[in-house]
């Protein structure tokens, strides 16, 4: 019995212990430290992220500032308070007791580390604030350390604070509390789109109701992807764009620019409700982009790319109606990364937004003047392909007809290189041979193979050029000059023959008389 007790004893002086060491490790990591010195004072930081703000004021005197002093101007100009800019957890900053050791009070460089003096390392807080309490008067260096929230080459430089501080509103008087107003920035992880039309049916470039658009997302990978809360890609698409199921795949590139494949489910997780596709890293798939990076085994420029395709689910008649009411860009996709790190900083979402243009043909029929050939009859066919020198059949993505204005117009087609072939020409008109090449640019810029002029409307979305046509080579009419000579010459050749058919029968009749 005496044994359990001592044992019990034991165990309970080591839990005891443990308990204290708990909380001396709590002591040490909490974001206040009390030295319970006397006759010097408390230093706060508070730490803000000042991206896009151009500070016009110098807010940081030692007092504690409100939330509403006015800190500077944003992007567009208007005014940024205190409490509008993004507080910053988890940097950390080390205090360090110093003493004049040179002839200069007002050099850092004349300061050495006191012996024995204080020494503190601390982190910032979810409000992004951390203390040192009850300091002994005396001057201390505090240095902002390496980290992987803020752009660490425009960190604050190391700075002196004496205590007791003077009151800046009243120098015959110290402050208590020091309050102190690091100036940071950061940089978010960056996005960036683009798109490529394919087709479904081999059709090309043509952008209508189930063709294919597909899509390429590439977004950095943050230093500290490994140890990151969240990490999410969201592509928002137009109304109009469907998902394809199946079709994404997320992939980064190692140091031999050869794609490595994320697993869908292991290392991400894909979210396609209420029209997104929404990527979420996994912690797994966090640790391995982590893994990459420490090893080397990554691209340099360490970007994360995410694939996919979207189908068209309106018409190209339905799109050149949105066109004209809209402009040319109305496929257009959003995209957004949005980063939490290990302290629990939310970045701005890096954005980045991919506008399909979508353009048509205004095709006027002319004849040789220039002047437009008003019948509804002319008809063309567009491919995409060509086979050796001809268009290949299997690229034929329409036949269209002039109005009775002489206007073809072909909608819904994206930049690319197309074929036209006039499979009817204009009543009275020659019929056109070969084909004739138009080649739309990426601006809306185009070429027309026959030389005409082609000019692009950015609001319609729609490329007019002119195609001449040339009247028909007319025979002669029957009866006309032309005819009659050789009607007269038949005649005469008649005659003739009939003449030479009546002296032949009298010489015959006569030699039959003298015999």
């Amino acid at each position: 019995m005496k044994k359990n007790k001592k044992t019990k004893r034991f165990g309970a002086l080591l839990l005891a212990l443990a308990m204290v060491l708990s909380l001396s490790v709590t002591a040490f990591a909490a974001s206040t430290q009390n030295f319970g010195g006397t006759g010097g004072g408390t230093i706060v930081i508070h730490k803000y992220d000042h991206t896009g703000v151009t500070l016009t004021s110098d807010y940081a005197n030692g007092t504690a500032q409100a939330g509403t002093t006015v800190v500077g101007k944003d992007s567009g100009g208007a005014d940024v308070t205190l409490g509008e800019l993004i507080k910053l957890p988890g940097i950390e900053f080390r205090l360090e007791e110093v003493e004049l050791t040179g002839t200069d009070p007002e050099n850092m460089a004349h300061y050495t580390v006191k012996a024995g003096g204080v020494t503190s390392t601390l982190e910032t807080d979810a409000n992004g604030e951390l203390s040192w309490v009850n300091l002994p008067s005396g001057t201390y260096k505090i240095t902002e350390l390496a980290n992987d929230t803020t752009d660490t080459v425009n960190n604050v430089a190391p700075f002196l604070v004496k205590l007791p501080f003077t009151d800046p509103a009243n120098t015959s008087q110290y402050l208590s509390t020091v309050h102190v107003y690091p100036k940071n920035t950061v940089t978010p992880p960056d996005i960036e789109k683009d798109s490529t039309p394919t087709a479904v049916d081999g059709s090309g470039n043509v952008i209508n109701s189930g063709s294919i658009l597909g899509w390429k997302l590439t977004a950095d990978i943050p230093n500290d992807i490994a140890t990151a809360l969240s990490y999410v890609i969201t592509d928002t698409p137009s109304q109009y764009l469907r998902y394809v199921a199946d079709s994404l795949a997320v992939y980064y590139l190692d140091d031999s620019s050869t794609k490595v494949a994320l697993t869908a489910a292991t290392d991400y997780t894909l979210d396609t409700s209420g029209g997104k596709i929404e990527v979420t890293l996994t912690a797994a798939g966090k640790t391995r982009l982590g893994n990459a990076i420490s090893t080397g085994t990554i691209e340099t420029a360490q970007k994360l790319y995410v694939t996919y395709s979207t189908k068209i689910t309106i018409t190209a008649t339905e799109l050149e109606t949105l066109i004209a009411a809209q402009g040319d860009s109305v496929l257009t996709n959003t995209a957004q990364v949005d980063f939490t790190n290990k302290n629990g900083y939310v970045y701005k979402p890096g954005k980045a937004e991919e506008e399909t243009d979508v353009f048509g043909l205004k095709i006027t029929k002319v004849d040789k003047n220039g002047s437009a050939i008003t019948t509804a009859d002319a008809k063309f066919k567009v491919y995409t392909t060509l086979s050796g020198t001809s268009v290949d059949q299997n690229s034929l993505i329409g036949e269209y007809t002039s109005d009775a204005s002489g206007l073809i117009t072909i909608p819904g087609l994206a930049a690319g290189t197309y074929y036209i072939v006039e499979t009817q020409a204009p009543t009275g008109y020659n019929l056109l041979t070969g084909y004739i090449t138009v080649t739309v640019a990426a601006d809306g810029t185009a070429t027309v193979s026959t030389g005409s002029t082609a000019v692009y409307d950015d609001t319609t979305g729609l490329i007019s050029f002119n195609i001449t046509n040339l009247k028909g080579f007319t025979l002669p009419q029957t009866g006309g000059t032309g005819t009659m000579i050789f009607t007269i010459i038949g005649m005469m050749l008649i005659i003739a023959a009939g003449v030479c058919i009546v002296v032949s029968r009298k010489k015959r009749a006569q030699n039959y008389t003298n015999v």
